[in-house]
């Protein structure tokens, strides 16, 4: 199982950085209850290649087409939604492998008909913190809310609220230096927490 292993990692990084316990008893705090939020901040910054395959989004429950008009499409995504790997409707030449946040300043261009993104160079957006995925453009105009197959090509993203054997086993030791770190700084020890975070990117530019 993927979560133990993650788990087994993590404590040996604590021991790795911190092997003198005498002033603070590390089994009291729980590393279970940090790995899922360790796991949610991995996901969101390392590179899409690092992510797998996922799960195609259409058949997560909670995804459904919020709003549709005139080639802009708004998808309501599942509330466990945490990363997007790829996303292509059937007329766009290529698929979408990572979706902007509405803050930058590509969003403003959307309401430019000549700026805004085309079956030939489209563009995503997450709005609300990634409540809603928000394309533009396409030709294609979907049959019905929430049916996907006819015109979505690929939808594949993260979806967890809790890390399971589905989760990527390339971030294995990543997320287990990110709990650690985690926990570290649960236990007031900055120094330690600062090596684990620095342990963290190094792995990050590998990956």
């Amino acid at each position: 199982m993927i979560r133990e292993d993650i788990i087994k990692k993590a404590y040996q990084c604590i021991d790795e950085v911190y092997p003198d316990s005498t002033n603070q008893d590390i089994s009291a705090f729980n590393i279970d209850t940090f790995l899922d939020q360790a796991a949610k901040i991995i996901v969101k910054i390392v590179p899409v290649r690092a992510l797998g395959a996922g799960v195609d989004i259409r058949d997560v429950e909670g995804t459904r087409l919020a709003r549709f008009n005139e080639g802009i499409g708004r998808i309501e995504l599942p509330q466990n939604f945490q990363r997007l790997i790829s996303f292509k409707i059937v007329d766009w030449r290529y698929p979408l492998t990572e979706a902007l946040d509405e803050s930058s300043l590509r969003m403003q261009q959307q309401y430019n008909p000549i700026l805004r993104g085309t079956p030939s160079r489209p563009v995503v957006f997450l709005l609300q913190g990634g409540k809603f995925l928000e394309y533009y453009t396409s030709t294609i105009t979907p049959t019905a809310e929430g049916v996907f197959s006819s015109w979505i090509d690929t939808f594949q993203g993260l979806v967890f609220d809790k890390v399971d054997d589905n989760y990527p086993t390339k971030l294995s030791d990543i997320t287990a230096w990110k709990t650690a770190e985690l926990v570290l700084s649960a236990m007031n020890d900055v120094t330690a927490a600062q090596i684990c975070q620095t342990k963290t990117q190094e792995i990050l530019q590998t990956l």
